[in-house]
């Protein structure tokens, strides 16, 4: 699919249920890529169609009730063409608030349905190759990148409320989350 014109950085990548394939570019332009004719039934190739850009570091995205959901810096966000032209205009947030510093390695990884949930992670920031995740932080501390409760876990998201609630912690760069065999999250 990387033509010579075409060689994304991905940040996430899933399929429609209509057979594109959705990428998410990890690079300041933050888009989300569609990509048709993958099965090369049609004259000219894969075709790749802008859908949205704009985005935070987009590493996590699943198509969930109709629409494409992505997760970026801090927030889960559905993606609706709501005019039909092939581009997304509507922006909703439907979870965010969980908390990161401003460190460039606190990213929010993965997005996986199952059983009316949106289950995430987040990483802890760094710095010189060490963790300098500390909860609590008092004041005039000198803590660099102090965040309390949060960084480093795997999340809950309720896409109706918008409710979130961390399920497991201590993890540093938790890249890779799916369902197994048996239906549950790994």
């Amino acid at each position: 699919f990387r033509g010579p014109d075409y060689r994304p950085p991905v940040g996430a990548m899933g399929f429609l249920p209509d057979g594109r394939l959705a990428i998410a570019t990890w690079d300041p332009a933050g888009a989300i890529d569609l990509l048709s004719n993958l099965d090369g039934q049609q004259a000219g190739g894969v075709v790749v169609k802008r859908f949205a850009e704009g985005l935070g570091e987009p590493l996590g995205l699943a198509w969930v009730d109709g629409a494409l959901l992505i997760t970026q810096k801090q927030e889960i966000t559905r993606l609706r063409d709501t005019d039909g032209d092939g581009m997304a205009d509507r922006y909703e947030a439907v979870a965010a608030g969980w908390p990161a510093s401003h460190n460039y390695h606190e990213f929010s990884f993965n997005l996986v349905p199952l059983n009316g949930s949106l289950y995430f992670t987040s990483s802890v920031p760094l710095k010189s190759g060490v963790t300098m995740y500390m909860p609590s932080p008092t004041s005039g501390s000198a803590a660099a990148f102090a965040v309390p409760d949060g960084p480093g876990s795997a999340w809950r998201a309720d896409p109706k409320t918008g409710a979130i609630e961390v399920i497991g912690c201590g993890l540093r760069a938790p890249n890779g989350m799916g369902i197994g065999f048996d239906g549950q999250i790994f």
